[in-house]
């Protein structure tokens, strides 16, 4: 059976993955509230230790209100976390999949060029 890391578990798009694909896949999770605050070595460590066949990541700060008032947070949640788990992925030979919200949608904060 394959292994299937899914970030945002608790959300709304997480959630019912997990409740759909149960059974299907092994599926396995980060604790909640692990990505607000975890850095890319933490990141990276949880992936390397679950050693997933796939990631798929839904987790994601899609308030842009939210965002607007709290540039760096967004820019971390929404920019720097798929490219952490983009490298934890290539590490491992994990596939992913990412999630993510339409540009138009985006705030300015999570439009900028990653560097």
């Amino acid at each position: 059976m394959k292994k299937i890391l899914v970030t945002g578990a608790g959300g709304f798009v997480g959630s019912r993955v997990v409740q759909q694909w149960a059974g299907r896949y092994e599926l396995c999770t980060f604790p909640k509230g692990f990505l607000a605050t975890a850095g890319e070595d933490a990141v990276r460590q949880a992936v390397l230790q679950q050693r997933p066949d796939g990631i798929l990541h839904t987790a994601a700060i899609s308030d842009t209100g939210y965002c607007a008032d709290h540039p760096e947070q967004a820019y971390r949640a929404n920019v720097e976390l798929p490219v952490w788990l983009a490298r934890a992925a290539a590490e491992t030979g994990a596939k992913l999949v990412i999630r993510s919200m339409p540009v138009s949608s985006r705030p300015a904060c999570c439009r900028k060029q990653f560097r």
